[in-house]
């Protein structure tokens, strides 16, 4: 199988739809538009399909060379990620910041909700502060001010 791609589908074998903000759409637009540029400029013909991180005739990288290149740029940058490290980064920030769970384990691709409440439910400590306050608040309740008019 050497030198053989075969691009196999999700752990969970579910199709996963991920939509993207504006400025990333942007940004994989120009970097298109830069890999159409490069190929010309070295006469690469398009050999199958256009990866997004690709060799400069549009083979794909493979998972070892791209995890290999990533670090290595990142080092460089004075970060020191891989790109699974970044992985559990945006899951962890996402859920910290008030991301709801199944919307995260959605975008993630975990195959169940309670995975990614095992694995990352750290992350969300202003949960417990939100449910203490709820509590707070049906024990001892703030009157209301009605006004009158």
């Amino acid at each position: 199988m050497q030198g053989e791609v075969i691009v196999k589908g999700t752990k969970s074998g579910n199709e996963r739809v991920v939509v993207l903000p504006p400025t990333i759409i942007e940004e994989l637009r120009r970097h298109k538009d830069l890999q159409k540029e490069q190929r010309a400029m070295i006469g690469s013909k398009l050999r199958g399909e256009s990866w997004i991180c690709a060799e400069p005739d549009g083979r794909m990288f493979t998972v070892k060379g791209l995890g290999s290149g990533f670090y290595h740029l990142a080092k460089e940058a004075g970060i020191v990620v891989t790109l699974h490290g970044l992985r559990h980064t945006w899951v962890t920030e996402q859920l910290a910041a008030g991301v709801p769970s199944e919307t995260v384990q959605k975008r993630a691709g975990h195959a169940t909700i309670a995975f990614t409440h095992d694995r990352y439910g750290h992350a969300q400590p202003r949960h417990q502060e939100a449910a203490v306050a709820v509590s707070e608040n049906l024990m001892h309740p703030k009157p209301r001010i009605q006004v009158l008019g």
